[in-house]
This record gives structure tokens, sequence and C-alpha cells, in this order.
């Protein structure tokens, strides 16, 4: 469902100056109150499409080009027609994209219902995706596959707790088990591939580098935490890479940077030779180029991500770019001037830019993996 706004959020002295916040707080209050309601295991087509708002209804409809006529319970039956007709839900199956068949492939190995947070912990939640699909269509994986009518969500007593869960209708899971690839199921069976990664910071000799090797399907998002642990950076920054299908960190509409967690590094770059850019901190501006060294299969017993080698310390954090970082050198082997005593005071004692240790920042980057998650035995 959409982010929730933080509360305040678009006021300032008490006087709204920023409407959006207020439209997004909208727009989850909507889409909660669909997610909130009770869910079966075996939700049919019929009764899950009868749950959803006329927002989401007309879109279904157009998707499967059937004309928005009659009262809702003749529009579900078209619906239901249709997603049930095989000849016609076969090109569609296959049109799906590599994650949307994944999740389906998922959620069908396990009897066709599963916890949300399983799926969007490998595949993203549907944070950027709007309530008004006639306007604004989910694009995540999970949002279009409930766009298509082939997966519902809903909440279910497990135990002590309600929780949020995944259901696939009950009267399609042997249709889509049947018209989905077989190396999909499960997924983890594809043998995994690992990127060898040479990462180096632009316009600064002697150069500052590291080289790590990254799941192949690793989240941006999750690259840009390795990275930071890597680098030695503290992550307090903004972030951004600049790829050829075009520029992912923290969204925002306004200045075109699409959601990290929303892309795949094997997604932007595909072969040996292949760069990107990572931009952190948008004042300083730290530009490090990323390329692709080599492609290979995970060895047995490895894991990923992991810290090879590197060389020479990141830059302080708010030295000022690439001008204070030189400042910076130059008072440390100027140190009797004025001005470079009240840098080195400023920057503290324990940093020099000669300063690597693969072994701390090995740790840094497996502690980050193993709390998010995402690490692959």
């Amino acid at each position: 469902m959409p982010r929730k706004p933080r509360l305040g959020e678009g006021m300032f002295n008490g006087l709204i100056i920023d409407s959006r916040p207020f439209m997004a707080r909208m727009e989850y209050d909507f889409y909660e109150k669909v997610d909130q309601q009770t869910i079966s295991a075996k939700i049919s087509l019929s009764a899950g499409l009868n749950r959803y708002p006329q927002t989401w209804l007309v879109p279904t409809l157009k998707l499967y080009r059937i004309a928005n006529r009659g009262v809702k319970r003749d529009k579900v039956q078209a619906l239901v027609e249709s997603i049930t007709d095989v000849a016609s839900l076969a090109p569609r199956v296959q049109a799906l994209s590599p994650d949307e068949q994944a999740i389906l492939s998922m959620v069908l190995a396990h009897d066709g219902i599963i916890k949300y947070q399983n799926v969007s912990r490998k595949y993203g939640n549907e944070e950027e995706d709007g309530y008004f699909w006639e306007s604004s269509p989910p694009t995540s994986p999970i949002g279009r596959l409930r766009l298509h009518g082939l997966l519902f969500v809903g909440r279910m007593q497990i135990g002590q707790r309600r929780e949020k869960m995944l259901v696939i209708p009950s009267d399609l899971r042997t249709t889509l088990a049947d018209l989905l690839p077989q190396s999909l199921e499960p997924r983890e069976a594809l043998q995994p591939e690992v990127y060898v990664l040479d990462i180096s910071l632009t316009d600064i000799e002697p150069r500052i580098w590291r080289r790590m090797t990254v799941p192949a399907n690793i989240k941006l998002s999750h690259l840009h935490a390795a990275l930071v642990a890597a680098m030695g950076w503290d992550g307090r920054h903004l972030y951004e890479f600049e790829t050829s299908k075009g520029n992912y960190g923290n969204p925002d509409v306004d200045l075109g940077t699409k959601n990290a967690s929303r892309r795949r590094l094997n997604e932007v770059v595909r072969l040996v030779g292949d760069t990107l850019i990572y931009l952190y901190d948008f004042g300083d501006s730290w530009e490090h180029v990323i390329r692709v060294q080599a492609i290979r299969p995970l060895d047995d017993g490895e894991v990923v991500p992991s810290l090879e080698d590197g060389a020479r310390a990141c830059p302080p954090e708010d030295i000022g770019g690439i001008p204070g970082y030189y400042s910076l050198l130059h008072a440390i082997s100027h140190p009797t001037d004025q001005a470079s005593s009240e840098l080195l005071e400023w920057v503290g004692e324990g940093w020099s830019p000669e300063t690597f240790s693969k072994t701390k920042h090995e740790s840094a980057v497996q502690a980050i993996a193993r709390k998010a998650h995402w690490n692959l035995p």
C-alpha cells in the first residue's frame, strides 16, 4: 500500500504548505481499508474481485478489454469468465515480468497462500503504488498481480495475530501452476549468479577503491547499503544510481528518481564491463563508478555480498567534496598552518587517507546483510 505520511508532514506552524502528504494519507487509509478485510484461504476469484473498490475494478476491466457496463455483479462475472479462460489467460501469464511470475510460483509452492512479508522481503511491497488505479496503475510486482486479479490481499488469524496474507484465487491455482514456467518453482532452485564489482571514487588520485561480490539479483537499495559498509560511509545522506534504465534511489517524483527497491542489479547491468554510477551525498557529491568485473555461478558454501579487497579510506563525511578532501590532504602535510590546524581539529584523530581495514569493512558488510536477511547462503 502507499507509504504512510509522517504526522505533521506537509505542515509548518500549523499551516498546510503542501497538500500532497494529505492526499497520500487519504490514499493510505483507503488502501488500508481494503487490506484489513478478513480473507479466506480458499477465496474464489469472484469473491476476491467483489472486494475491489470501483477505482480498482474499472482498470481491471480495461486491462481485460471488458466494457464498463452493468452493475458490479455483471462486471465481476465478465471478469471471471475472461480470467478463467485458459486460452486468454495463457499469453497474459507469459507476458508477466520474471518477478511477477516468481511471486505466483512462490505462493503456489505454499498451497496458494503465504504471509505478505515473506514475498515483499524479496520482491518489494506496494509503497509506491497509489489507490486510484484509473489515473495511476500499480507498478510494483504485487500491485500488478492484484490489478490482473491473480492475487488478493487480506488479513487472517494465525495463532494470536491477524497476519497480512497473499492469496491466489482457489479456482486459478491449478491453471496457473500449469501455465507458469516450471523452472520458477521454486525460484531458489535456479543456480544463483554472482557479480564481481569494482567500485572506485572518481576524480581522486591515488585511487580509492573496493572489490566486492554481490548477488546478481540484489536490489539496488540493498546494493546501496552494501556499498556504504564497504566504502566506510555512515549512510545518513541521500544516494542515487544512474543507469541506462533511469535513476534510482530515494523515490522523488520531482527529480524523476525511481525507487531503488524496485530494480535489481542484473536488470541494469548484464555483461562484464557494464558500468553504472553511484552518487552518495548530494551536497559533497561523491561519485562512484561501479564496473562489472566478472559474472560467475555462486560457489558451494559461498556467502555474498562479500568484500574481497580495497585500498585507502573514503573521505570523512561532510568534508566539502573533492575540494575539501584535497584541502584535508594539504592540511595533513602542512599541519602547522592555522587553517590546516583548524581543519585537522574538525576531522579529529583516527582518520588517515591510507588506512583500509578489509576485516573491519567486511564485518560491516556482513552485519548489514544479516540484519536485512538478504545475503545468500
